[in-house]
């Protein structure tokens, strides 16, 4: 097995675990560790380069922060969407998710 297939393998198999995290803290009735569950998930669809992925988590994960009125999460969902927008040369919405952070 090449070592890029091993860490993909191992990237799928968090997400795997991410997911199942996350359906436990929605039952139990938990917006904020559900928001941080699918922070982690976003930042493992990242480090997978799957960008669309990882702004659809992060957007979850922000509406459940807000919920939860948990701001340092908040904030840190928010430079994680102005990041990836950053990383696709996005500046509009890089600077709009900044902009945000900085206004919370």
């Amino acid at each position: 097995m090449l070592r890029t297939e091993w860490n993909t393998s191992a990237w799928e198999r968090a997400i795997n675990k991410y997911k199942a995290a996350l359906n436990h803290w929605k039952s139990s009735g938990q917006p904020r560790e559900q928001a941080k569950t699918l922070l982690a998930i976003g930042n493992t669809y990242r480090a997978l380069n799957e960008n669309q992925r990882s702004v659809s988590s992060y957007s979850e994960a922000l509406t459940l922060a807000r919920r939860a009125k948990d701001r340092p999460l908040q904030l840190e969902i928010l430079n994680a969407l102005g990041g990836i927008y950053c990383s696709l040369f996005d500046s509009k919405r890089c600077l709009m998710y900044g902009l945000k952070a900085l206004t919370l």
